[in-house]
């Protein structure tokens, strides 16, 4: 079995000891890496629209969508989000 899916099988599993709903989440964690079709706002967000934008592409990454990414730089703009000085694996830095 290759490396990835065996850490995921143990991270589901470990979730699942802990009394996580792992059906809820599963979708999420099978979303992490795959493109999707939203193209970017077609003008600048406000920082209302890009905090409505993030919750709604919730399941999206910010390293593959280009609304998300787009809202994102928005928030850390407006010090909204402060971005952290390492690598980070859920934005597909690392």
């Amino acid at each position: 079995m290759p490396a990835p899916v065996t850490a995921l099988a143990a991270v589901i599993i470990a979730l699942a000891i802990g009394g996580c709903i792992v059906y809820r989440i599963r979708p999420r964690i099978l979303a992490v890496g795959r493109s999707c079709s939203h193209r970017g706002p077609a003008r600048p967000y406000t920082v209302a629209a890009a905090h409505d934008t993030m919750q709604r592409l919730i399941d999206c990454d910010v390293a593959t969508c280009h609304d998300k990414a787009s809202a994102y730089r928005v928030l850390v703009a407006a010090k909204v989000v402060v971005p952290s000085d390492k690598p980070a694996r859920h934005l597909g830095l690392a």
